[in-house]
């Protein structure tokens, strides 16, 4: 079944011929086209209607041909580009074409539709979801980070037309956001799953970034519902809370184990239990949230649990792997002060010698200064904690670096001994794009050879 026919795109602007080709798949940069691909050609300036996180002067129609070459079946691009020999669709706007194509999936698929958001964990939960909903939806989500004014409408667009479940992530960093995206997807369930100071030196207070991260319900269609923390909770009668307290509609007690977490919890009146194998209470509360969208999807709770019981984090987000007796707890694709938080009191839950090594957190505005202070008064009961970054000047750890660069990792990997526990943590610029988790496990592998 092809994704999209020619006679749905010819739909979205002026088509260089009647017939063309059936897509299999959209795609927006040309290095991961693939055969039978649309490859839609963006301006690296998305307008002013959102904010790129990364400052882009390039523009996608100078890849067109590579797009071609690398099996791209049609491209979508602006009308004022010349044509050339390859199927297309013109018009005025691509980022605008990238929309309405998303739209159009909506339009024509009858599946279930999630919108996730937070300051942290969407793309946890988003994982969490597929992979435990697997077995009883044919489901659909994004994938990565695809969670702004790109990814959002890219991930519609790739979604079957026989879905059954739709999952998308809807991320922000400036104020205005959300809420466009939100009435784009059109979700029957919006999650928020937390409102933590991410991106707070973007927005005049925490409480504006509450209104922001609320309108994950703007795109409600009727009937549909809001999943919140019970503290954030309006008592409006679309919301359905979850946490630890008793009151919320989703709540749970648990008892920490050797070999986890066991979670006994009440999903609107019904009761589940199972084996949650990851540390730290903000997993827990992640799959209060999990359970409650679960239950309003109808499915099968019993399997949910049981498959709870076998989830995995994405890379990045908390995932650790065992090398030479040293287990690496890889957290760093991003932080801000909460999640750094939680991250070093699931640190602490560890059974050997505990090793933070800790990021810079970006994007706090005027309140850098208190948040990294405010972070470092919970050091003690580590064994060593190493710092990264200008905001940790003035509150270092054992040790500080004012890169990642600097830290020499031969001399790091030596000194790491059988039992101990290493948690990488920071903003996306100070560890992930550097690959610094990845470079420090293959010498510790190289040396200590793997288990």
């Amino acid at each position: 079944m092809a994704l999209w026919t020619w006679s749905e795109l010819s739909q979205l602007g002026s088509v260089s011929r009647t017939n063309g080709p059936e897509i299999s798949g959209v795609c927006i940069d040309s290095r991961q086209a693939q055969k039978g691909d649309l490859f839609i050609a963006l301006a690296g300036d998305p307008g002013p209607r959102f904010h790129s996180s990364v400052d882009n002067p390039r523009d996608g129609h100078e890849f067109i041909p590579v797009a071609i070459q690398a099996g791209a079946n049609a491209v979508m691009l602006s009308d004022r580009t010349s044509e050339g020999t390859y199927p297309s669709i013109q018009l005025s706007d691509t980022l605008h074409g990238l929309w309405s194509l998303g739209e159009a999936a909506v339009l024509r698929c009858q599946a279930k539709r999630i919108a996730i958001t937070g300051s942290a964990g969407k793309t946890t939960l988003r994982s969490w979801l597929m992979q435990v909903l697997a077995e009883q939806f044919k489901l659909h989500g994004s994938v990565g980070s695809l969670n702004n004014h790109w990814g959002v409408p890219l991930s519609l667009s790739r979604m079957p037309r026989d879905s059954e479940l739709g999952i998308f992530e809807i991320g922000t960093n400036h104020s205005g956001e959300i809420s466009p995206l939100s009435c784009l997807v059109r979700p029957h369930i919006s999650v928020l799953l937390n409102v933590l100071p991410a991106h707070i030196g973007n927005f005049s207070s925490l409480a504006a970034l509450e209104k922001e991260k609320r309108s994950i319900a703007d795109g409600l269609e009727a009937g549909g519902c809001l999943i919140l923390p019970e503290q954030l909770s309006s008592c409006d009668e679309r919301e359905i809370t979850f946490g630890l307290s008793a009151t919320a509609d989703v709540h749970c007690r648990y008892e920490f184990h050797k070999d986890g977490w066991q979670v006994f919890a009440q999903v609107q009146g019904e009761a589940v239990q199972y084996l949650l194998r990851l540390s730290g209470e903000h997993r827990v509360l992640t799959s209060l949230a999990l359970l409650a969208v679960a239950k309003q999807l109808g499915a099968d709770l019993e399997m949910v649990a049981t498959s709870l019981s076998e989830i995995s984090v994405p890379k990045g987000r908390g995932d650790e792997t065992l090398l030479g007796g040293v287990t690496i707890i890889d957290d760093s694709y991003n932080a801000n002060p909460i999640s750094m938080g939680y991250a070093i009191s699931a640190l602490k839950e560890k059974p050997g010698r505990r090793i933070a090594i800790l990021g810079e957190i970006n994007e706090l505005g005027n309140a850098a200064l208190s948040y990294h202070q405010d972070i470092a008064r919970q050091f003690g009961g580590l064994d060593q904690v190493i710092t990264v970054g200008s905001g940790f000047s003035a509150s270092p750890g054992d040790i500080h670096y004012e890169s990642a660069g600097e830290i020499d990792l031969v001399a790091l990997a030596a000194s790491l001994k059988p039992g101990d526990f290493v948690l990488i943590k920071g903003s996306n610029t100070v560890f992930w794009t550097e690959d610094f988790t990845k470079k420090l496990c293959t010498i510790i592998e190289s040396k200590k050879g793997p288990d």
